[in-house]
């Protein structure tokens, strides 16, 4: 496989995600591929890509070694890289101010940029961690405004919608105190900030 090939391979990681289709789904062959080849200039795209679908599959030691892996790059190449990676594992770890300081962060430059894609994928992120904390109506709120996103890049919004259950339950039983995880899907639960890690759930979403 050419470098220019191995440019693609995300993309067809993201629409395998869409179709359930594990198979394709793993990244780690991306990474192993660019590695092999020398193809410096995909393998942040490959980091990026294997770390999501670790972070899904609530492999977060994995993600975070590899996240590792991709600053080192990203600074040895001077490649600005986006803060998918980082964001969507510090959602996962509980580590709300830094998660909420990365996603305003990459929601400024994507506005500027005019960046869709971008804001599904934060304001996705900013839902899933405003659910674990129990703050319904800024999950909410982040929410709906990513589902409005059109879909790019095989990137599509209805990836959101699970992040729209837990207010929705919330909404409709205003007196009942509710456990955190009961309406989000097992797969979406960030961990506790103590670092406890997470039961595995499935991990087509990357």
């Amino acid at each position: 496989m050419s470098p220019d090939d191995l440019r693609w391979l995300w993309l067809a990681h993201i629409c395998a995600g869409n179709l359930w289709d594990e198979t394709t789904l793993d990244t780690t062959r991306h990474v192993q591929l660019a590695r092999e080849s020398g193809a410096i200039a995909t393998l942040p795209l490959a980091l990026t890509s294997c770390i999501g679908a670790h972070v899904y599959a609530g492999e977060l030691a994995q993600a975070a070694t590899l996240l590792d892996e991709l600053n080192a790059v990203a600074e040895a190449t001077r490649t600005p890289i986006a803060a998918y990676a980082a964001l969507l594992l510090a959602a996962w770890r509980g580590l709300a101010d830094d998660a909420v300081k990365l996603i305003d962060t990459a929601e400024s430059e994507m506005l500027r940029r005019g960046e869709g894609f971008g804001l599904t994928i934060t304001g996705d992120t900013r839902a899933l961690l405003y659910n674990s904390l129990g703050r319904y109506g800024e999950a909410r709120e982040a929410a709906t405004r990513a589902k409005d996103n059109p879909p790019v890049m095989g990137v599509e919004p209805w990836l959101v919608l699970s992040e729209l259950s837990r207010p929705g339950l919330e909404a409709a039983n205003p007196t009942r105190q509710l456990r955190p995880s009961s309406a989000s899907r097992r797969r979406r639960r960030p961990p506790a900030p103590t670092g406890r890690s997470v039961s595995k759930p499935d991990a087509a979403r990357w």
